[in-house]
């Protein structure tokens, strides 16, 4: 896991739903397994959505 272990499961899932208010097309799994600038493997998640939700579970 790429998160900290501080980050519980309940603010991963609210960052993916904040991001997506935002327009992002990004799951708790795109967050959970993505690096911000890493070419995600889904492709309808872009880096610049996880990079977005990153910020969005920073801010948590």
């Amino acid at each position: 896991m790429l998160i900290s272990v501080s980050v519980t499961l309940v603010e991963v899932r609210e960052a993916a739903m904040s991001s997506q208010i935002e327009g992002t097309a990004v799951t708790v799994s795109d967050i959970i397994l993505h690096e911000p600038d890493e070419a995600p493997e889904r492709s309808a998640a872009s880096e610049r959505d996880i990079r977005e939700a990153y910020n969005y579970v920073k801010a948590i």
